[in-house]
């Protein structure tokens, strides 16, 4: 299961990255939370505050995993079709799309999706069926 866990250090010892199961829900990497969990995780050690560790990494990347949570759970249900629609729609405006695109923070594109009416339209769309689970 993808989440952060809620506990990421005890006493002297801390978990970071794949032992922390620091991932994207979304493609299963693990490389830039990794990194960036070992960051604050040196910070705290620096500060001599582990306690603050498991705060931070909650406040860095909560709402982006929250959200690739849900957009992983949308992926799972949507059947082929959506799916091929989907890649159509991102094909159709991928100047738009590489534009707007965050391979670290995923939420980005879904954001600037909904700040754009036709494309947000044309996605309404496609994802009608499903757009709530994201949403909510």
């Amino acid at each position: 299961e993808f989440a952060l866990l809620t506990k990421n250090y005890y006493k002297n010892i801390a978990l970071v990255g794949d032992a922390a199961v620091q991932v994207k829900p979304l493609t299963g990497g693990g490389i830039f939370y990794g990194l960036k969990s070992a960051e604050l995780l040196a910070k705290c050690i620096r500060d001599k505050k582990l306690d603050e560790y498991d705060r931070l990494l909650k406040r860095k990347f909560g709402k982006e995993i929250k959200f690739a949570l849900k957009a992983r759970k949308f992926y799972e249900e949507i059947n082929k079709k959506e799916l091929k629609n989907i890649f159509m729609l991102f094909k159709k405006n991928a100047g738009f799309i590489e534009k707007v695109a965050n391979f670290e923070n995923h939420s980005v594109i879904f954001i600037e999706i909904l700040k754009n009416p036709k494309i947000f339209r044309d996605a309404r769309q496609i994802l009608s069926r499903n757009i709530g689970k994201l949403l909510f």
